[in-house]
């Protein structure tokens, strides 16, 4: 299915360890509260919501969409591989996801 015209292609994915799921697992920031969300980001440093609201945990001051905020969320990325929370797969898999948000869901 790597052929050119194809739509989807396996891809080496980057999850967290088995023993570390379920403290990096996330929902969309978009679905917390604002007291939820300060309460995930002061009590689990493994969450994924630290990497993907860098402006929340930390002293970001590069308003969402811009470089400077992306380089954060990088930083942010690369900080979770480095202390092992986060793993890339040693081989290409088939991966599937779904994100809902109210009425509407995305599949990719």
């Amino acid at each position: 299915m790597t052929q050119r015209g194809n739509l989807m292609k396996p891809l080496a994915a980057v999850m967290p360890p088995r023993h570390m799921a379920h403290l990096v697992a996330s929902r969309s920031y978009l679905s917390y509260s604002k007291e939820a969300l300060q309460d995930k980001l002061k009590h689990n440093p493994y969450s994924y919501i630290q990497v993907i609201n860098p402006d929340a945990s930390s002293h970001v001051d590069s308003p969402r969409g811009t470089s400077g905020f992306y380089k954060a969320v990088r930083l942010g990325y690369d900080a979770f591989k480095n202390q092992g929370w986060l793993q890339e797969s040693p081989q290409q898999e088939w991966l599937v996801y779904r994100q809902s948000h109210g009425a509407k869901s995305w599949t990719g």
